[in-house]
């Protein structure tokens, strides 16, 4: 059950509190890129403040809206998010390495005892093999790193002797976004896990690959390897959305729209040389986090409500009253990053930043797939107005004129 906001009086005052101080601490620190505050053996720094926000706010909702449960699973999710914040303040890569796969390992561990779903145990050899593959490997090149650099301290690192390894440090952190085409194994775990597990999955646990790019590949940001990986996975996100379009399940569906998104904070990274390019691409990540977040439980509150999440199904739970399809309709317009999102502005800075540079062959690229992002749940969107429209009382009917009509209506704003 959800007791979100119940338990007590005082918890609006704590969550709105607790907003405040975080962005004061985001709006001081907005200033400066590579400067921080070393405190108590902790580093904190721009990219700690972004991603404290996102992994501090979901674990408000873990608390408030599932606290009152007393189960395993809150005590779980609240240890993964614990490790995050860890791994955003870490300066030994040791620890970093640590903190990072125990926020992991916690899903993981979730993934297996919290799904009700008989094919979890696949899933959950997909998440191992990833865990183990793409995690074993970077611990044993940071003990390389750290031993040929005679520091345990990564900001002190330099990488100008090692490319081709920081090629790979930067592929095996592309995994754990993941960016195509590492990304078959996410809508298979999403599928399986349970919807508060895919919260924290599609909510934060992504987010720890891009803090990794940021921190250890900062020499490959804004160089020729990177333009033509990014260049490959826009298109390669493209076939995503169309297969997307394709998907019955909502979680798959997310999960699949959610590895289409994230590319777009590796764009931003293009710009390295640019202040604010890695800002945007942090401000994308968060925006991203809570997006997927928001319709992950809106696919719990369509099971719960209607004990389904099949995409056919949505026309029914939309008939059920007005508070739903508003809900339903600012779940998907978050999701293809549709104004005033934060994500809608940063697609914009995107455009504009590369006609201003003169890369028009990325941003004919970009253009592209940006439509596809769109039109993907705006269709979908479209298709679950059609079949409310063209109900009738013997049960719902598919209407292929009303989805004509508002799929044409939706591709001309995009147009626009």
């Amino acid at each position: 059950m959800l007791y979100l906001f119940v338990n007590s009086g005082w918890s609006y005052f704590y969550f709105i509190g607790g907003l405040s101080i975080i962005w004061c601490f985001v709006f001081v620190n907005v200033g400066s890129i590579f400067c921080g505050l070393y405190f108590l053996g902790f580093y904190f720094d721009f990219l700690f403040f972004y991603f404290f926000l996102l992994v501090f706010v979901i674990m408000l909702f873990i608390w408030f809206g599932f606290g009152g449960d007393g189960s395993y699973n809150v005590v779980l999710l609240m240890l993964s998010c614990f490790f995050s914040l860890c791994s955003f303040c870490v300066f030994n890569p040791v620890w970093f390495w640590a903190c990072y796969e125990l926020a992991i390992l916690f899903v993981f561990v979730l993934l297996y005892f919290d799904s009700p779903y008989s094919d979890r145990y696949l899933a959950g050899w997909y998440l191992l093999l990833y865990f183990v593959f793409c995690g074993i490997p970077l611990l044993i090149l940071f003990f390389y790193f750290s031993l040929n650099q005679s520091c345990f301290n990564f900001f002190f690192w330099s990488f100008s002797d090692f490319d081709g390894l920081l090629i790979l440090v930067f592929l095996l952190f592309c995994s754990k976004i993941p960016l195509p085409p590492f990304h078959s194994w996410l809508p298979v775990v999403h599928g399986e896990a349970s919807s508060l597990t895919s919260i924290c999955l599609s909510g934060y646990v992504m987010k720890l690959g891009l803090l990794g790019v940021v921190r250890f590949c900062e020499s490959l940001l804004g160089g020729y390897f990177l333009y033509i990986y990014i260049s490959f996975s826009l298109f390669f996100s493209c076939a995503v959305l169309i297969a997307c379009s394709e998907e019955v399940d909502y979680k798959r569906w997310i999960a699949g729209l959610s590895v289409a998104h994230i590319v777009v904070c590796m764009s931003c990274l293009l710009n390295f040389s640019v202040v604010w390019g890695v800002k945007e691409s942090l401000l994308f990540g968060v925006g991203h986090g809570f997006s997927a977040a928001y319709f992950f439980l809106l696919v719990y509150y369509f099971e719960l409500l209607g004990g389904t999440r099949h995409v056919s199904d949505t026309s029914s739970l939309l008939g059920v009253g007005w508070v739903n399809l508003w809900l339903t309709l600012f779940g998907f317009f978050f999701v293809c990053s549709m104004p005033p999102t934060v994500n809608f502005f940063v697609e914009v800075w995107l455009i504009g930043l590369h006609c201003v540079l003169g890369n028009f062959g990325f941003v004919c690229c970009l253009l592209v797939y940006l439509f596809f992002s769109a039109i993907c749940p705006l269709f979908l969107l479209g298709t679950a107005y059609c079949r409310r429209l063209g109900g009738s009382d013997g049960g719902v009917v598919y209407s292929v004129v009303y989805g004509f009509l508002i799929f044409s209506f939706m591709f001309i704003l995009l147009l626009l």
